[in-house]
């Protein structure tokens, strides 16, 4: 199905440079990022209580640009393998170079995101707005809801003889 001009054009050993940069570079990339994101925490870490590590943990941002950064190094790598396998079969070169011109574009984004975090990463603002949006939905609902939505124990209130306080 794909034209034979592009074919030739676009043969193997015109893609095998790029994923070659590609898997380089993201491993680079992947390395440092994950070099950067624990030494953040653990200053954050030093900084605040185990409860507050966990929540800077959980940073979604962090986990999708590591995620792209590696898929993107383990895209390149198996795309390698597979042609110095001779396992593509005739014209895969064209689709190859394609989902790799998709995959430059996922990382380019995530590298700007990533740029983007880094600025707050670990940083004490960052920290404190983090915990507040944490404690914000708890603290509305337990004002929403005093008693969790039990009747509320009151001077006038008679208990009856046999209550007991449970174990």
């Amino acid at each position: 199905m794909i034209p034979a001009t592009l074919q030739r054009r676009f043969s193997p050993d015109a893609v095998l440079p790029i994923l070659t940069i590609l898997a380089s570079g993201m491993l680079a990339v992947s390395t440092f990022s994950l070099n950067v994101m624990v030494t953040a925490h653990n200053a954050a870490a030093g900084q605040t209580t185990p409860r507050v590590h966990r929540l800077l943990v959980a940073d979604t941002t962090t986990q999708t640009v590591l995620a792209t950064f590696i898929g993107a190094f383990v895209y390149a790598l198996a795309a390698i393998i597979l042609f110095k396998a001779g396992l593509y079969p005739e014209g895969a070169s064209v689709l190859v170079l394609g989902v790799t011109v998709v995959v430059v574009v996922l990382v380019i984004l995530a590298l700007l995101r990533w740029i983007h975090h880094l600025s707050d990463l670990g940083s004490m603002d960052a920290t404190l707005a983090t915990i507040e949006a944490a404690t914000r939905p708890c603290l509305m609902r337990t004002r929403q809801m005093p008693a969790l939505g039990a009747q509320e124990l009151s001077r006038d209130m008679v208990l009856p003889a046999d209550a007991r306080p449970s174990p």
